[in-house]
């Protein structure tokens, strides 16, 4: 929960995650396909690392894999689980944000 109240500060927070809910729901539920904006996707610089659950309602980890081929510095790592999965498997995302940082630093 500390997590979730500090990230809520951060500039642009409100704004990025009302572009979320833009793009992930409409007035019949959840979106499935999120529209991908390749250009987009190609322009992202910082590291990436995507944490995805194989039973995510919003896309397989396909969906994921298409945007880190995309992406010029991303990864993913998919482990069993939904939409959450640091709070299915904390462990699991753990090492796996241990071993992002670690292949960063070399």
């Amino acid at each position: 929960m500390t997590a979730s109240y500090r990230m809520a500060g951060l500039p642009y927070y409100k704004e990025g995650w009302l572009t979320l809910l833009e793009n992930a729901l409409s007035l019949r539920g959840p979106n499935p396909r999120l529209s991908v904006k390749e250009d987009e996707l190609r322009r992202v610089a910082q590291p990436v690392l995507f944490v995805w659950g194989e039973s995510d309602p919003f896309g397989v980890p396909d969906v994921g894999r298409r945007a880190v081929s995309l992406m010029p510095n991303a990864k993913l790592e998919a482990m069993p689980g939904g939409h959450l999965p640091w709070l299915d498997d904390p462990k699991f995302c753990a090492e796996a944000i241990k071993r992002f940082f670690a292949d960063l630093s070399g």
